[in-house]
């Protein structure tokens, strides 16, 4: 979480080749200069995602009544719309289209939803088109003029539309959930057993687990600007500590002594040669708000 947004941040806006010769260089005077270059087009991708963000944010209508998000820029560097399209969507859990007008090309990236398979829905609109690729949940692509961007986002609105209301879905996030766990049946045998299953990803997520009576006792914000928390909650009269990623509106939102049910899952910890057993909090309700 702190090396790699740095490597991937040379190629969201100028080119990866800084990146890789830092990898392999063998002189460390160059080595810190070229690590400081990254730092410093890391900080200019974080201002840059969020300057955008807000300007897409500006363009989208009442989101409880369309089923797409779009927005259209001019010069939004194209290694960056994908990560806006990916905010949106998270924020508003609809699929999301983000599109800029960059030198000589009109290029985009899109992050859908479960029920909208959104790189079937380009390939409909192929003739619109001069590339794309992608898979189910995120895709890019590139329009051939300027003429086709309104007829691309009428047809990817309606495609949209007709796949999530044909299906009776309710667009808000469901949480895929394996098992009920209380953190105190969770054992090193257990975690040892859940890394057999690894690796990881789209195909093979993660396992998750709800305990679903755990007291908070404390939080402590993390992070530079304190967008992550460190949790301290009570399960089964023990203390357990879970971590909290980019969860800073929904932890302003408790206090301690409220009774959770939360949704978390384990992830190994190496540090400083050192190995441990680290709870990652998925999501959480205020048991007293849901009764």
């Amino acid at each position: 979480f702190q090396i790699a947004p740095r490597i991937n941040a040379s190629g969201r806006l100028n080119h990866a080749s800084v990146a890789y010769e830092l990898l392999i260089t063998e002189q460390e005077a160059r080595a810190q200069q070229l690590v400081a270059e990254l730092e410093a087009a890391n900080r200019e991708r974080q201002q840059l995602t969020e300057d955008i963000t807000q300007l897409a944010l500006q363009q989208l209508p009442d989101t409880k009544k369309t089923f797409l998000l779009s927005a259209v820029g001019k010069g939004w560097p194209v290694g960056l719309v994908g990560l806006v399209a990916g905010r949106l969507g998270d924020r508003f859990y609809r699929p999301a289209l983000v599109i800029s007008r960059f030198k000589d090309k009109i290029m985009g990236s899109g992050r859908s939803v479960p029920g909208f398979d959104i790189t079937a829905a380009l390939q409909k609109n192929d003739s619109l088109l001069s590339r794309y690729g992608g898979h189910a949940q995120a895709c890019g692509f590139t329009l051939k003029d300027e003429s086709a961007i309104e007829p691309f986002l009428t047809s990817m609105t309606k495609l949209a539309q007709a796949a999530l209301q044909g299906q009776g879905q309710e667009l808000r996030p469901t949480l895929r959930i394996d098992a009920h766990l209380s953190l105190a049946d969770v054992t090193p045998q257990l975690c040892e057993e859940l890394l057999r299953f690894a690796p990881y990803g789209e195909a093979n997520p993660k396992p998750r687990f709800v305990d679903p009576q755990v007291q908070l006792t404390r939080v402590q914000p993390m992070g530079r600007e304190n967008e992550h928390a460190r949790l301290t909650v009570t399960s089964a009269g023990r203390q357990y500590t879970l971590v909290a990623f980019g969860q800073k509106e929904l932890i302003e939102t408790v206090t301690p002594g409220a009774q959770l049910v939360i949704a978390y899952e384990i992830d190994r910890n190496d540090w400083n040669g050192r190995t441990e057993w680290q709870y990652k909090l998925i999501d959480f309700h205020d048991s007293q708000k849901l009764a």
